[in-house]
């Protein structure tokens, strides 16, 4: 397969993952704003970055903004790992998942933090404890803009730079929204890129809805060596459907059955066009 047909096929796996979620979020009180904003990166991580050339699944993914779990679960369902029919009777006899999954551990090489700001100190820890065991594989770690104001998440920062961790990237979802407003008026984070910088991390700053830029960035960072890496995602709240994009309301939010037919249709026209 091409470069350009493998974009091609990532493209379409994050309409798809997008058109899932809405699904699955109809009718229940969710975070989806910040779930649209990641889906590239989920997609091109899952369906290529982190699997091995026999398509296993082989690198660590902690999602530290936790409550965006249903992107990671949908995303599971999509590759098989969780039964769709089982899944989608939970859906209907329980309704959404808890919001952030309870659990220490999920599907394995997949895990969510409760706690923001948490989920790069866990990363960071993996990612030396995989030193001490030999294994090459890499540890990605998802963290939101919000969380950039948290003191905890900036110690793992320091701590992974002056140590000089290799095998670790941090992919922030920088889309300027977080639950209580604007990145910019609860706390301002520019320049962001400096502050990792100045820390020991190696930098790489993208378009996080453009699937070509993600895909190379995590592919550089995977093969980085020497340092940590982050990858400062620029990326729009509620990417995708126009009613919530860049809206703060989006954050968190009960979609009825008429905003998710919308939004569907517009993600559907889409692929038409």
């Amino acid at each position: 397969m091409s470069g350009r047909q493998k974009i091609v096929k990532l493209r379409a796996a994050a309409r798809q993952l997008r058109l899932d979620l809405l699904r699955y979020v109809g009718g229940k009180r969710a975070y989806v704003g910040g779930a649209l904003s990641s889906i590239e990166i989920v997609t091109a991580l899952f369906f290529d970055v982190m699997k091995n050339a026999e398509g296993e699944l082989v690198d660590d993914f902690i999602l530290s903004k936790g409550h965006v779990s249903p992107l990671l679960h949908t995303a599971l369902v999509q590759m098989g790992k969780i039964p769709k029919a089982e899944f989608d009777n939970m859906i209907e006899t329980r309704g959404w998942l808890d919001e952030v999954y309870k659990g220490t551990e999920l599907m394995g090489l997949a895990r969510t933090c409760q706690e923001p700001g948490l989920g790069l100190s866990f990363a960071v820890g993996t990612a030396f404890a995989k030193v001490l065991k030999n294994d090459n594989s890499h540890t990605f770690c998802l963290v939101g803009d919000g969380e950039c104001g948290s003191g905890l998440l900036w110690e793992a920062v320091m701590h992974a730079g002056a140590k000089r961790a290799e095998g670790v990237t941090a992919i922030v979802d920088f889309n300027r929204l977080q639950a209580s407003g604007a990145v910019d008026e609860v706390m301002p984070l520019d320049p962001l890129s400096f502050k990792w910088e100045a820390f020991g991390w190696a930098i790489r700053e993208i378009d996080g809805n453009d699937m070509q830029q993600v895909h190379e960035a995590l592919h550089w960072a995977r093969k980085y060596r020497g340092q940590p890496t982050v990858i400062i995602a620029h990326t729009i709240k509620g990417k995708g459907v126009s009613f919530l994009e860049n809206e703060p309301s989006s954050h968190v939010v009960t979609l009825s059955k008429e905003q998710v037919n919308r939004a569907r249709g517009e993600l559907l026209k889409g692929e038409n066009e």
